[in-house]
């Protein structure tokens, strides 16, 4: 297989890029999560506020 026609490997600045997005999209998604928790929580009441 001539080598013209393996795919690109990244560079590590796409390695990294790519690693940063991960972080940060599974942040928002457990703050999201939490923000969801907490409203449904302070809705029914289940859980005494924190002081």
């Amino acid at each position: 297989m001539p080598v013209a026609a393996l795919p690109e490997r990244p560079g590590w600045g796409k390695v990294v890029v790519h690693a940063l997005a991960t972080l940060v999209i599974a942040i928002l998604g457990v703050w999201a999560f939490v923000w969801v928790a907490k409203r449904a929580s302070a809705e029914v009441g289940a859980l005494p506020p924190r002081r």
